[in-house]
């Protein structure tokens, strides 16, 4: 799409360190630990640039409507994937507009960027009603999903101080180690210079000039969008949005630089030499930062494996603890409750990310079950059978626990009505 939209600005090698910068992201760590998803994610990024490709080429382009058509079908697909997607969709348009404004020939101004809108929202009901179709042939439902928007269930203050602590991280880089410090930066730097740019690109125009800065501005608050809606902290693995903006500043500042440069060499202001030198340096420059996102991912990759051991460990012991308790063979309808949480045993140092580096033995906890539904899953697809309690056997086997010793006690594995209870902790 970049190599499409920037003609011959596009082979200069800024789609390389687009592409670096994005591929070595530490939240795609995050995101892709979720393995069994991760072909779904991927798919729904490619299909999000296609949606944008497609509708392009009815917009800006003027070709046939068919264009929308598929660009639907993308779009649509690519939101039930992940909920993350409509804002990263949303990025998509606003750099297809910024590129065409500072470097296409086509007509870009304020009715393209409302069809872009319209078509958007057309898009997003058609994947409303898919969804709810989808929901009630299915009898699943979106309590997951819901559960994340908080406007209306915490106080404007709870709301206010989830809204700043997310724009912190993102806009400031209070974790470093998925948020880069010159992200705001480059940011604000691309934005000023394109605006210039396209302003003396569409020969001063006023609506031009008013687009391009509403467009920039959306664009670089884009991160946060999902923030606004659900009113609160972003999970890191869906900030996919932070990812592709990251990318296209760092590219989109070496383009401006190396235009302006030749700009210069053409009036001969400025020397081939130093025209090198500079390019040179903010190739490394932007290496490095691809480099240490590299590193970190690493880390954060080696921490996914030393907390998946530690828990496979763990969960031969105390299964067989369990089969010696339960002394039964149908162990798929022998109901085991988990009491308290256990964190990973990792070796080294370890760098624990928002997901990366808990345990199944302390992850997902909840009032009613604790960690049983999750820890349950993990034994489960390591092939170790065993049924599902409620919330009432919960309930009696926390009150069974009290004096006992955790595990690995001796007594912190025992039988109560028929079900195994392991604690693990005070609960």
């Amino acid at each position: 799409m970049y190599s499409h939209l920037g003609g011959r600005h596009a082979k200069d090698g800024t789609g390389y360190i687009i592409a670096a910068v994005f591929l070595s992201a530490p939240v795609l760590a995050e995101q892709y630990r979720f393995i069994l998803q991760a072909l779904e994610i991927t798919m729904a990024m490619i299909y999000s640039v296609l949606a944008v490709f497609c509708a392009e080429q009815a917009v800006m382009r003027g070709k046939s409507r068919c264009w929308y058509l598929v660009s639907l079908g993308f779009m649509v697909w690519a939101f039930g994937s992940y909920a993350a997607f409509p804002a990263f969709y949303i990025a998509l348009v606003l750099i297809s507009y910024i590129l065409v404004m500072v470097y296409g020939e086509e007509r870009c101004g304020f009715s393209q960027g409302l069809i872009h809108a319209g078509h958007f929202l057309l898009g997003f009901v058609l994947f409303c009603v898919f969804s709810e179709i989808l929901c009630r042939w299915k009898g699943a439902d979106a309590t997951y999903v819901m559960s994340m928007f908080q406007w209306g269930k915490k106080s404007l203050a709870e709301v206010s101080e989830s809204l700043i602590s997310d724009m912190r991280r993102i806009y400031l880089a209070e974790w470093r180690t998925f948020f880069h410090p010159l992200y705001s930066w480059i940011a604000l730097i691309v934005s000023v210079w394109t605006v210039c740019r396209g302003w003396k690109k569409r020969k001063g125009s006023r609506s031009s000039f008013f687009c391009l800065l509403l467009a920039e501005a959306l664009l670089f608050l884009s991160p946060a969008f999902i923030t606004f809606i659900t009113a609160m902290n972003q999970p890191i693995r869906g900030q996919l949005t932070y990812v592709l903006t990251f990318a296209f500043y760092t590219g989109a500042l070496y383009l401006l630089v190396r235009d302006a440069l030749m700009e210069e060499a053409e009036t001969g202001k400025c020397r081939k030499s130093l025209k090198t030198a500079v390019l040179t340096a903010f190739v490394l420059v932007f290496a490095g930062i691809a480099w240490r996102q590299s590193v970190t991912m690493n880390q954060l990759w080696e921490t996914i494996y030393e907390t998946y051991q530690s828990d496979k460990l763990m969960a031969n012991r105390v299964y067989s603890e369990i089969c010696r308790v339960a002394d039964r063979s149908d162990m798929d309808n022998c109901k085991v409750v988990f009491v308290g949480t256990r964190d990973a045993k990792l070796t080294g140092r370890p760098l624990p990310g928002d997901v990366i580096g808990c345990s199944y033995f302390d992850y997902a906890y909840t009032n009613y079950v604790g960690i049983t539904p999750r820890t349950r899953n993990f034994f489960l697809v390591l092939g170790m059978r065993m049924g599902m309690p409620n919330a009432d056997d919960y309930a009696k086997a926390s009150a069974a626990c009290a004096g006992k010793d955790s595990w690995p006690s001796n007594e912190s594995v025992f039988l109560l009505d028929g079900m195994v209870v392991v604690k693990l902790s005070d609960p």
